[in-house]
């Protein structure tokens, strides 16, 4: 993972409130400031967001909350899973297939 990968995850971290992450770390058990720690994050998958689009060496992630948008990965819409985190390649991702990746 390169340094501007690491500025784009820090920068998708960013989208997810405290009370979220307190949400997601009492209910999963995953705390996604130190998950997903860009500096110590695990290498396999730091590959799949890589791989995916979700992050590459083009900044300007975006947010989507809203419309027919679905995530690139589990087709869920806006609707089910709320925000949507988009990569300059049109990849979509929600907050429940990163912790899902995160935890296998």
């Amino acid at each position: 993972m390169n340094d501007e990968q690491k500025q784009q995850l820090k920068e998708l971290l960013t989208h997810f409130t405290e009370q979220e992450k307190l949400d997601l770390k009492q209910q999963t058990g995953i705390d996604l400031d130190t998950d997903l720690d860009p500096d110590n994050i695990d290498p396999e998958l730091a590959e799949i967001l890589i791989d995916s689009g979700v992050l590459d060496d083009r900044p300007q992630l975006s947010k989507v909350t809203g419309g027919d948008a679905c995530c690139s990965f589990c087709g869920k819409s806006t609707a089910d899973v709320g925000t949507l985190i988009t990569s300059p390649t049109g990849a979509k991702i929600c907050r429940q297939c990163i912790l899902q990746y995160q935890s296998s």
